[in-house]
This record gives C-alpha cells, sequence and structure tokens, in this order.
C-alpha cells in the first residue's frame, strides 16, 4: 500500500499516438499554485488535489495528413483524444490585394481579411515598425522573456495572448488571475481573488491563502477574554506568549499571576516614560499589548484593574481584549506621597543649626554675667566684713628696707645702719 501510494503522488502526462511535425511545449500548474513551465509532472499529490497542464502545440508547415494523438496521466484510464488537420490554402488566398490601403496605407498584403505586413512591418494593421528597441520595450528586465511568454509584442506594447485557465494581464503580460496559492484545491481558500500571484482576501478572511478568519470568537475564554489574555488569536486559534501558559484558550498557567499584575509592567513604563522608548516597546510587545490614552472604548468588554505601583501609587487602567493582543486604556497613577523637597529640607538644617549656635552663644553669655556677678558680690561682702583703723591702710608696706652687716668690726665706732629706698 505505501509503495502504492507512492506511485499515485506523481502525476506525470504522457504523450501517445502520432506527432511528426508538431511541437509540442508543456507548463505544468500543480496543486500548491507553482507554474512550471518546460514541466508535464506534479509531485506531493494527494487525494482530492487538481493539477492542470496546458499543452500548445503548433505547426511549422503543412501537414501531409491528419495527426492523432492522446493525453493523458500515467497510471490513468482516461484521456484526451485529439485529431489535428492543417489547412493551409484558403480561396481568398488566390487573390490577395497587394498594397492595401486597409494595411497602413500600403504597407502590406490584405489575404483573407487580415494583414500580411511587408518586410519591417508588424502589427494588426501594419502600423508599427519593426525593430529591437521596440522589442526591448516588451521585456520587464534585459534578459527576460518577451511580453513573459505570455503574450506578443506590437508597437513595443505587450497585447496579452487568452489563457483557458483565466485573464492574463500586466505592462508585460506578468500577472494572471490563476497562479495563486491553493488551499484544499480551491484558489485562495475560496475566500479570494488572486491578483498578479497574490491572494487578495474577503473581508473577514486574511492569510497566505485567506483561509484564516479575522473573527476571534473561537479564541474567547470563559471569562469573555481573548486566549484569557495570555496571548492572541491567530487563524481562530490562540498562541500563548506569557511563559507557562497552556490550553486551547491560554487559560491554564500555574505561574501566572492574575491577567492584570501580567500587564502592570507595560503600563508603569508608559507612564514613567516622556517618550516612546524602546525598552515600553519590548516590554508591552512581548505581552502583544499596546496602549491607549483614550477613553473610548466598549466598557462591556473591558476589565477594570486597579494595581499597587512599585512607588506606593494607585496604578488604575482598563484591559480589552482585541484580536491581535490585548489593549491597555486610560493609564493613570493617583493618591501617590509626595517626593521629599530637597531644598527645603537643606534650608531647615541650616536654620536650625544657626539658632541652635544663637542659643548656645546666649546661654554662655548668660552663665558669664552670672559668674561675674557671683564674683563681685563676694568681693564686696569681703571688702564690709574687714576691719582696720582709718588712717592705716592695712595693705600698704613700707618701701624702706634695713639691713645689717654682721662683718663689718671697727673699733671706737659705733655701728652704722645702712638704710637702702625701694
Amino acid at each position: 500500500m505505501t509503495s502504492y501510494k507512492e506511485l499515485r503522488s506523481e502525476i506525470d502526462l504522457e504523450v501517445l499516438g502520432n506527432t511528426e511535425g508538431l511541437q509540442m511545449s508543456f507548463t505544468a500548474l500543480c496543486q500548491d499554485g507553482t507554474i512550471t513551465p518546460g514541466h508535464k509532472n506534479c509531485t506531493n499529490v494527494k487525494a482530492g488535489d487538481v493539477v492542470s497542464f496546458n499543452v500548445t502545440v503548433e505547426i511549422k508547415g503543412c501537414l501531409g495528413g491528419p495527426r492523432r494523438f492522446s493525453l493523458r496521466p500515467v497510471g490513468f484510464q482516461d484521456a484526451l483524444e485529439i485529431e489535428l488537420e492543417s489547412q493551409c490554402v484558403c480561396s481568398c488566398h488566390q487573390t490577395p490585394e497587394t498594397n492595401s490601403s486597409f494595411c497602413s496605407r500600403g504597407r502590406g498584403a490584405l489575404e483573407c481579411g487580415e494583414c500580411v505586413c511587408d518586410p519591417g512591418f508588424v502589427g494588426p494593421k501594419c502600423e508599427c515598425t519593426e525593430s529591437q528597441d521596440q522589442v526591448s520595450d516588451c521585456r520587464a528586465n534585459e534578459g527576460a522573456e518577451v511580453c513573459s511568454g505570455q503574450g506578443e509584442c506590437f508597437c513595443g506594447q505587450c497585447v496579452c495572448l487568452p489563457s483557458s485557465f483565466g485573464r492574463v494581464y500586466g505592462p508585460y503580460c506578468e500577472c494572471d488571475n490563476f497562479s495563486c496559492l491553493r488551499f484544499r484545491g480551491e484558489l485562495c481558500g475560496g475566500h479570494g481573488e488572486c491578483d498578479c500571484g497574490e491572494c487578495v482576501c474577503d473581508s473577514g478572511w486574511m492569510g497566505e491563502f485567506c483561509n484564516c478568519s479575522t473573527s476571534n470568537r473561537s479564541c474567547v475564554s470563559s471569562d469573555g477574554s481573548v486566549c484569557s489574555g495570555r496571548g492572541r488569536c491567530v487563524c481562530g486559534k490562540c498562541e500563548c506568549s506569557v511563559p507557562g501558559a497552556s490550553g486551547k484558550h491560554c487559560e491554564r498557567c500555574p505561574t501566572c499571576g492574575d491577567i492584570c499584575s501580567i500587564h502592570r509592567s507595560c503600563a508603569e513604563c508608559f507612564l514613567k516614560a516622556k517618550e516612546p522608548s524602546d525598552e515600553c516597546a519590548v516590554k508591552c510587545s512581548s505581552l502583544h499589548t499596546a496602549v491607549s490614552n483614550s477613553t473610548d472604548f466598549e466598557e462591556s468588554r473591558a476589565a477594570p484593574c486597579t494595581l499597587q505601583s512599585e512607588e506606593s501609587c494607585l496604578l488604575s487602567f482598563s484591559l480589552v481584549a482585541s484580536d491581535h493582543g490585548s489593549i491597555i486604556y486610560n493609564p493613570k497613577l493617583y493618591d501617590c506621597s509626595e517626593p521629599p523637597n530637597a531644598p527645603l529640607i537643606a534650608l531647615g538644617v541650616c536654620m536650625s543649626v544657626l539658632i541652635i549656635g544663637i542659643a548656645l552663644l546666649v546661654i554662655w553669655k548668660f552663665l558669664v554675667s552670672v559668674h561675674d556677678r557671683k564674683e563681685v558680690a563676694k568681693f564686696e561682702a569681703e571688702k564690709a566684713k574687714a576691719k582696720w583703723q582709718s588712717g592705716t591702710n592695712p595693705l600698704f608696706r613700707s618701701s624702706t628696707s634695713t639691713f645689717k652687716n654682721v662683718t663689718y668690726k671697727s673699733t671706737g665706732q659705733q655701728k652704722s645702719d645702712v638704710s637702702l629706698g625701694r
């Protein structure tokens, strides 16, 4: 069974029959939307996938007879039977109108209602001159194929060839409306239009394949928030962004706090920063959270949060779940303690030192005055107690001192006194 499935996973187109004189080219349009010119096989095809092949058959000359051949995928019974005949001569070819005025005033011959242009002229009515410069105008860049291989160059402009798969358009026929990615076999998942290789999704759908709904109904948790406030809704499924969160709606998180505490750091950073900073962007983007000062939001969907901030303030905000995460509305701080006034404190300290100095100086002066008064009173008391004669000063001492020389001896002479005045 495994080998059989591997064989059936590859679709290869085969050609059977007489193809002599025919020039065939193939383009594979596989199930994943890739277009591969020059190939006639697709791989990794599963049951239910649709693949297509564009086959172009050209003849370089008239065929000697009809050609019968068939196209079919290898291993399949169904086949496309083709019978090809060449019609090289028409009755109108017998009488061509040379230098017809219909063909830009004689630039070609009118045969069977069409102009066969003279050498050097091209166009439906031979209105253009054939030059290398005009052909280069039909290339998207140097080395590119003329008109992207999906059109013809006329007068320096591309005329895109019709395709059975859809519309080919663009200045260089580089765009089409059928080569976009497919989802479950449908172009753009059936919810968008293909525009030049890219899906333009219908309203309400998004993604490369237009297979993701923009509605977040499937991501709403039991508390009414998107992904329990711990992730974002992507393509109808919750992608948890908070470490430790799990579950269909990110409802399980043993290490998480409440939903308000998770977003506190983002709200605080937004309020502290005067201008948007990279630090706040990192904190908020990691939680898939945006901040808005607007008060215009749906209160029924908002979760009011009031927390204690790091500066002992009360932090309040409203948390609203959105399709891409959460939005913090109207964050603000209140009931904050005023910071100390440094200049006032310094002035108070200086005044206190000055007042204490003056007070100490006054106290010292008072003590010195008291001590002096006590000394004066003591002197007055001792003076009052002293008793001596009114003519005698007890403090007076005579200025004359008398000394006696004991070694001096003289016969018949009396001792002499020496008086020295002070």
